[in-house]
């Protein structure tokens, strides 16, 4: 009797864990996502070298600070190196654009 309860009691502690330890993994993916949302789409950044973000206080009044080093495609250091700004401003607009255009179509739909 003694063997069968330590079994069910290692395995739930197994079952546990994984749990914990899957949670664990979603929700550092989840942050990895949000800080990748920051950087410009086009810039094509996909690995985050350093973070350092503190927050305290929550809601309205909470007061986050911040730092996200995010490690440049090649590529896109060369269209820096070759157009500048131009090429930054050019990545902006493409995204204010894109925003524009889903504002007009949330507009079209709530107007029907």
């Amino acid at each position: 009797m003694n063997s069968s309860r330590i079994r069910k009691t290692a395995f739930f502690a197994a079952v546990t864990a994984s749990l914990a330890f899957g949670l664990t993994i979603l929700l550092n993916s989840c942050e990895n996502v949000r800080q990748l949302s920051f950087a410009p789409k086009g810039l094509g950044v996909s690995k985050i070298l350093y973070v350092a973000e503190e927050s305290s206080g929550f809601g309205p009044g909470g007061n986050e600070t911040g730092v996200i080093v995010y490690e440049l495609p090649e590529n896109a250091a060369t269209e820096i190196e070759k157009n500048g700004v131009a090429y930054l401003e050019k990545i902006s607009q493409y995204r204010i654009d894109l925003l524009l255009h889903l504002a007009q179509h949330v507009e079209l739909r709530v107007a029907m």
